[in-house]
């Protein structure tokens, strides 16, 4: 049996970010990282989230290949301001550390164990939905059912998914000026990211179990 999950939504194109003036809600909690944060990529979500009358609070310490402390740290902010919107703003791991949290706040008590276990994402949107804005082009996050968190806590950090159709974002926003105010090499690195993703699936054995 095959699965094929996608975004309700997929918004792409120049100025696609203002789809957020009609998102309607109460409060919407940004997960981004300090980069994102000094472009004023922060200050630009958050205008336009106003003038759609939310309130708004962002955590902007998303960590690079992020930890369980960093999901940790973010879910326990999340959870005090209670948004009904949650907006992953970066690249993949500001995406995955939002997915993660996301999460973490609609079942506070879940173990990392239950996580983590294959295709065990539980049933969300019971407190929030997902907005994922992707800076990149190398992630593909946005539109994906998994996110990568690093266990730290072992003497070997180990790199563990997240993976189910329940963290699949509800809507997907693409708009390449936020991608053309990147840095030069981040554009380079990301671009290179996506190309090796495409030969992977090309060349990967498991593609004939799917012919």
């Amino acid at each position: 049996m095959k699965t094929f999950v996608t975004p309700k939504n997929i918004i792409f194109g120049w100025g696609a970010l203002e789809y957020l003036k009609g998102v309607q809600g109460k409060k919407a909690f940004i997960v981004t990282d300090p980069t994102m944060k000094s472009l004023g990529f922060v200050e630009k979500v958050v205008g336009y989230l106003k003038e759609a009358g939310l309130e708004t609070e962002a955590f902007t310490e998303a960590e690079p290949e992020p930890s369980r402390a960093n999901v940790e740290k973010g879910a326990k902010a999340m959870s005090e301001f209670a948004p009904d919107w949650i907006i992953g703003l970066g690249g993949g791991s500001a995406i995955d550390v939002g997915k993660a949290m996301w999460v973490l706040y609609e079942y506070p008590g879940i173990s990392w164990e239950q996580i983590v276990a294959p295709a065990a994402a539980p049933l969300l949107r019971q407190k929030a939905q997902y907005i994922a804005i992707a800076t990149t082009s190398g992630t593909g996050s946005e539109v994906t059912c998994a996110a990568v968190v690093t266990n730290r806590t072992l003497d070997t950090p180990v790199k563990e998914v997240i993976v189910g159709s329940e963290i699949t974002p509800d809507i997907a926003i693409t708009d390449p000026e936020l991608s053309s105010q990147m840095p030069p090499k981040v554009t380079a690195a990301t671009g290179m990211d996506a190309l090796v993703h495409a030969i992977e699936s090309y060349t990967s054995i498991g593609r004939f179990r799917y012919r």
